[in-house]
């Protein structure tokens, strides 16, 4: 299924160049706030125009994009440049809807609003990827909630408990809703999930995941996203 990314981003590729250059930064680390013990923000850049991602992977260099279209994304590393790429492009094509990475009080904004997602799939909800925002509302209207992140699995937060992947192939079963959180779209437990459950159930949520989204045929949840 990842190979569907690959495919939409050769496309955007053929309208820039195959030899065409981005510049891939670290611009530092991410969230602590959101339980990541080693991430990052990933900038990826074609002159003046950039994206950004949340990551797992530091890198720096600067790629030509027949080199970009070559990765099968066979760890979080590739998984990150496909995508943070696909974010670029696909900004300069409108497909990512003007909207920016954000952070902090305006997540904390989206994550209220995030009841409709309750009204409109019920519960149990399974949050992939740990985002103390996320639980925090989902947690107002709903005790049936589980939070799967192997690099948290066996804490305890906010009464529930984070399970590990294995743990998590149970309540994925039973789960009405599963939230994907941006950074969790690199690790290859979610491409896992996808062949696991209906796309139907599945909602991404935050700026980084709007493009991905669209190509996979996913609900997107990114309400300021023509606003910012």
């Amino acid at each position: 299924m990842f190979g569907a990314l690959v495919e939409a981003l050769r496309d955007m590729v053929g309208r820039v160049g195959e030899d065409s250059e981005i510049s891939v930064t670290t611009v530092g680390s991410t969230i602590d706030r959101d339980g990541c013990k080693q991430c990052y923000k990933l900038s990826c850049c074609m002159g003046d125009k950039c994206s950004e991602i949340p990551s797992t992977v530091p890198m720096e260099g600067v790629y030509r994009l027949r080199d970009v279209l070559s990765l099968g994304g066979t760890d979080e590393r590739e998984r990150a440049l496909v995508i943070c790429t696909l974010n670029l492009l696909g900004g300069l094509s409108g497909l990512r809807d003007g909207a920016k990475f954000c952070v902090g009080a305006l997540n904390e904004r989206c994550s209220r609003l995030a009841v409709a997602l309750v009204e409109r799939f019920g519960s149990p909800i399974v949050l992939l990827g740990y985002n103390d925002a996320y639980l925090g509302e989902f947690s107002k209207f709903t005790g049936d909630i589980y939070v799967v992140d192997d690099s948290l699995a066996g804490t305890v937060i906010n009464g529930v408990p984070v399970l590990s992947h294995e743990e998590g192939d149970k309540v994925l079963r039973m789960a009405r809703l599963v939230v994907v959180s941006p950074l969790y779209v690199i690790s290859d437990y979610f491409w896992e999930v996808l062949n696991k459950v209906s796309k139907d159930k599945v909602v991404l949520y935050g700026a980084p995941n709007i493009v991905v989204g669209k190509i996979l045929g996913v609900t997107i949840y990114c309400p300021y996203a023509r606003r910012l």
